[in-house]
This record gives structure tokens, sequence and C-alpha cells, in this order.
């Protein structure tokens, strides 16, 4: 392990029986691509629904707090947007602790554009630092140069530094493109996170920033970033040879494996869950985004019953700013 990356490996995650449900929002901008898929404890197992529209469960504003009240146990849920902040950025921004950020000093006069991207590069502030708004001659130095920075590299948090074999991501700032995550994180941070962190009858712990996986699990509601991809990676589902994740005949021939991964994790599906899992999600362009949710579902069951490695962030700039993707194994450079 390199040391520059300071984690250290957790062996087993003792969340116990008093963890009643498990989730995964799979977020987007567009309220019709948000997708969720729940479990909740069964006995000694679990039992999981077919993944819903998350406007069916609640809206954005309430719907952690309502996951948290359907059970009188832990809740942890997983959430596909980026839950940290660049340390270069950071440094220069005055920025070291996410969680503050969130809850206290974005919501200060200074930062008051810190939610609208910029619409040209004259706009770019370290406090407005997320662009472009729209397409049309934008680049990704124009960021590097507006924020001070020397590389592009600088943008990314450790855990999003490239790895073999995985698509590198787009810095968290940068807004343009199918691969971007900066709108739907803006719009889960705003909408969903704030929300649930300001709430005074919500106790919220987002890993890693409030400690162990198995700290987190002990508040009301756990939060944790999670990609499906990571997951369909551990699982090793083959879905790019037969037409990629898009297909609904792709999803479909991965079912008998996932059945295989539910019944290790004593997971019953329910019969709706059941026919989706035969049907590939469905047809639907919304199929990619209910599959998403029931594979971040899964991704997140196996970090909380050990069967997924958790590595524990130990550099303070990681466990404090940056944060880390769960499951997700230390970079080696």
């Amino acid at each position: 392990m390199h040391a520059s990356t300071a984690l250290s490996l957790i062996d087993s995650v003792t969340t116990g029986p008093s963890l009643e449900l498990v989730a995964h929002a799979d977020w987007s901008l567009s309220p019709k691509k948000r997708w969720i898929c729940v479990a909740t404890r069964d006995g000694t197992g679990w039992r999981m629904a077919a993944p819903v529209p998350a406007a069916d469960v609640a809206p954005p504003t309430t719907l952690l707090r309502s996951l948290a009240q359907r059970v009188t146990g832990g809740a942890v849920v997983g959430l596909d947007a980026v839950l940290g902040l660049p340390a270069a950025w950071g440094r220069q921004a005055g920025v070291s602790r996410f969680l503050d950020f969130l809850t206290t000093q974005v919501h200060g006069p200074a930062w008051e554009q810190f939610w609208r991207p910029a619409a040209s590069p004259a706009e770019i502030r370290l406090t407005r630092p997320f662009y472009p708004h729209r397409p049309g001659g934008a680049r990704q130095h124009h960021l590097v140069d507006a924020l001070g920075l020397q590389q592009v590299g600088e943008l990314r948090r450790r855990c999003d530094l490239p790895m073999p074999g995985r698509t590198t991501p787009c810095p968290l700032f940068w807004t343009l493109g199918a691969n971007q995550v900066g709108k739907a994180t803006l719009s889960a941070w705003r909408e969903l996170v704030v929300p649930a962190l300001r709430d005074p009858d919500l106790d919220v712990r987002i890993w890693p920033f409030d400690g162990t996986l198995d700290d987190c699990s002990r508040g009301d509601l756990g939060l944790a970033e999670v990609y499906p991809g990571d997951v369909v990676d551990w699982l090793g589902l083959e879905l790019a040879a037969h037409g990629g994740k898009r297909s609904a005949d792709a999803r479909a021939r991965q079912a008998s494996r996932l059945r295989e991964v539910l019944a290790s994790l004593s997971i019953a599906p329910d019969a709706e869950l059941a026919t989706a899992l035969a049907e590939g999600f469905g047809e639907a362009a919304t199929g990619e985004d209910a599959f998403d949710a029931f594979v971040g579902a899964l991704g997140v069951l196996l970090c909380v019953s050990a069967q997924r490695t958790v590595w524990q962030p130990e550099d303070p700039v990681v466990e404090n700013l940056e944060g880390w993707i769960l499951g997700r194994e230390p970079t080696s450079g």
C-alpha cells in the first residue's frame, strides 16, 4: 500500500442486528432518473424490494428522514454522488472539513454563487468553482487557471485518481459531458444531504467523516458514497460483452449471477424484484437507473456484511475533507 494513501484495512464490519435498513439512491440532476432500492432486515436475513423512483418515496428534502423513520434501528444509505471536496481546492479556498462546509460555511454570504455553475471563465471563483453552466468553448484548463492550480489532476480527490482498468472520472467541478458528476452532486448536496444534516431531529453520520462504517450505522442514518460501476466490477458482471449496461438483454443475462449474490447475503427479493431481475429491469430508458439502484444497494450490503473489505481513511485530509468511496481499494500512487 502506498504511504500517501494512508488507509487502513478493516477486515470486518460489526454493524450487527441493530442495522435494519440498507438502501442505495441512484441520483441525477433529472428527477425522473432518481431511483432508490431498499432492503430491510427480515429475521436473520434481508428482504429487498424492487427499485422505485425516489419521488415515490418522498421529496428530496425529506427522503433520508423518511428512510430512517421506516425502522427503529440503524439505516445505511449509499449515494452515487460525490461526498467530499478536492484537497488542492480546499487549501486555496480555506476549506478543511467537508461536513463543516456543507452545514455552515457554504451558507455564508461569500458563497452565494457556489450552487450556480459559472457561465464563463471570468465568473469562476474559489467560491464559485463549478463550470461550465452550458456548453460552448469551455475547457478544463479554465478551471485550473482560475482556481490557482497547476494541473487538472489537482481537481480530483485521491479516491478519484486513475486506476488500471477503470475509467477516470471527470473532476468534481467540471459539469460538461456524459461522464461529469458535478451537476448531480450539487443537486444531491443541496436537495438531499444538507437538509438532512441540518435536521435537528435526525442523527445523520456520513462515512468516513463521522468514523468507521460501524460508527455511521449507529446513528439514525449513515450515508456513504457508492458507485454501482464499482460493484459491477466486484461481482464480475459481464455487461460489456452483451451490449453494455444500457441494454436490457445484457442486464437480464446477469440474473443468475445476481441471484447467487442475493442468496449469499441472505437477501430474499420480493416478487417485483424477482421479475425485474429476469427481465433486465425492462426496456425503458429508466431500466438502467433502476439497475444501478439495485446494484448499489447490493454494494452497501456487501460492505456492511464484511463480504467486501472496507478501507478506512487515516490521512486527516482524506478523513476530514476529501472522503472516500465505500469499498474502493486504495490507489497505488
